[in-house]
């Protein structure tokens, strides 16, 4: 399993972590921003519902990360894999 890479982003001096984490989309390994807060908010949705649960994680990963239009069937899948591996 990938590990968290967490960096350090703040303003103003103040510094906050960023988790980060690497996923393997469509035979590439890309970094997703904020992982942990994209499942917190998913998870406090109470979906059981992989299509909605996958609809909710590339919506919130596409507020910080690019992701192709190409390659959003990719990242769903990708998405909704990891996020069902950390439970």
């Amino acid at each position: 399993m990938p590990a968290i890479e967490k960096t350090q982003s703040g303003a103003c001096g103040s510094a906050s972590v960023d988790e980060s984490k690497k996923i393997w989309v469509g035979g590439q390994n890309v970094g997703v921003s904020s992982w942990n807060t994209v499942v917190e908010e998913v998870e406090a949705l109470k979906l059981t519902d992989n299509d909605r649960i996958a609809d909710e994680l590339l919506k919130r990963v596409e507020k910080n990360d690019f992701v192709p239009p190409s390659k959003r069937k990719e990242y769903r899948t990708a998405l909704l894999e990891e996020y069902h591996r950390s439970h």
